[in-house]
Parts: C-alpha cells; structure tokens; sequence
C-alpha cells in the first residue's frame, strides 16, 4: 500500500485537457475546474456509474445525476479551497480525503460558507489515469 499525503497547496498548474495520472490531483483537479466553472471538466473526473453523495444523503448515480449536481453546485458561483488532502492507494483503488472550504452566493443572493472533509474512491482506468467512482463532500457527516 502506498500512501501520498498532501498539504495545502494551489492549483496553478493544472489544465482540463489533460488527465489525471496521481489520484492526489483528483481533489485539487476537482477544485480548479469547479473554480472556473466548468462543467465537462468536472463531469471527466467520474466514472459513468459514479456515486455522489448529497447533503440530505441521498445518492446521485450515473453520469446524468453526477451531471445534474455538479451543476447544482456550478450555478452557486463557488470559490472553492483545499485546506488539506491526504490519499491511500491500494493497487487499483485509492482513498482520497480533503478538508475543503467553499464560499459561494446563494439562489436569493446571500452568501453561502460551506466547509467538510470530504471522501473520494476512485479507481485506476485501463490507460493508467484515474476517476472517482463515489464522492462524497460532506465525509464523515451524518444528515
């Protein structure tokens, strides 16, 4: 088992043509492309039969659901930030968790401040790149 831990660093060098070859980028990946708003690159970070986990803790299956909450999300105007993330790879599979923060604008106007620590399994593709199979932003959180 191989452990790669991370700590608070920025996402400057990172392009949404290119794909993910170190499951620790997945979260910082995830933060730039949702920072700039776009949606085709998030979605690329999932499997097809991906999981998400909303806040109430129901699940979103499927590319179309993962879609439809990515966009959610998007039509928020989110400024994300990683504050921490640590991964454990096990052969094929990866463990990924972030302490993030989130500033955003609600429907009515008013800001929003949302903060977890997230967890993402993702899983190592046939072409060497990895995608998240379940994610879930509120981690440890119970509803």
């Amino acid at each position: 088992m191989t452990m790669v831990a991370k700590e608070v660093f920025t996402m400057t060098t990172l392009t949404t043509d290119s794909v993910v070859r170190d499951p620790g980028s997945l979260s910082s990946r995830f933060v730039a492309d949702c920072n700039r708003g776009d949606l085709d690159g998030l979605l690329a970070l999932y499997e097809p039969q991906a999981v998400v986990v909303e806040p109430t803790g129901s699940l979103r299956e499927g590319t179309a659901a993962v879609r439809a909450h990515l966009a959610r999300l998007l039509s928020l105007r989110p400024a994300m930030t990683l504050l921490a993330t640590r991964t454990v790879v096990a052969g094929e599979l990866a463990l990924g968790t972030s302490h993030w923060r989130c500033d955003a604008t609600g429907p009515d106007g008013a800001a929003i401040r949302m903060e977890s620590h997230s967890a993402e399994l993702s899983r190592r593709q046939p072409d060497g790149s990895w995608l998240m199979l379940v994610d879930n932003p509120w981690g440890a959180v119970l509803p």
